[in-house]
């Protein structure tokens, strides 16, 4: 929808539930701000899930140099890991942490998390606040090629 109209429907609709769940005392005032705040975050392109991953695919070469440096260095390294990160509003990366790995390796993890501290993603308006994602990441030897 081109015009807004659709997503002008939905904001409309979405403030008259939260506006009815909090004269019914479900919903506080502060929840609201959080769902409407959520809600703008996710009408921003720079926040949607195909820009981010964009990004995160634009910047996963980093991650795989230091696959292939760890497996160089004698290293069996193979599996999925799970990072959390908290992307301000500015675009930078203030927080990541491994929230699940199956690589065994927490010298690796360390180095892949600090390369992520190191990205940009593009700024919003501060009025919109960090969002934090989970992302997976999968390494195994036939990404070496």
């Amino acid at each position: 929808d081109l015009t807004g109209e659709k997503t002008q429907m939905q904001r409309a609709e979405i403030d008259r539930i939260n506006n009815e769940l909090q004269a019914q005392g479900k919903l506080s005032s502060v929840q609201a701000d959080e769902i409407r705040r959520k809600l703008s975050l996710s009408e921003n392109p720079f926040r949607r899930p195909s820009f981010l991953k964009k990004v995160i695919d634009d910047n996963s070469s980093q991650l795989k140099y230091l696959y292939n440096k760890r497996l160089r260095s004698g290293v069996k390294l193979n599996g999925k890991m799970w990072v959390e990160m908290k992307i301000t509003a500015a675009g930078k990366v203030a927080a990541a942490s491994v929230v699940s790995s199956s690589l065994g390796d927490a010298l690796f993890e360390k180095e892949v998390v600090n390369s992520i501290l190191a990205w940009q993603f593009k700024p919003v308006t501060d009025s919109l606040g960090d969002l934090t994602i989970k992302c997976p990441f999968d390494f195994s030897e036939d990404l070496t090629q």
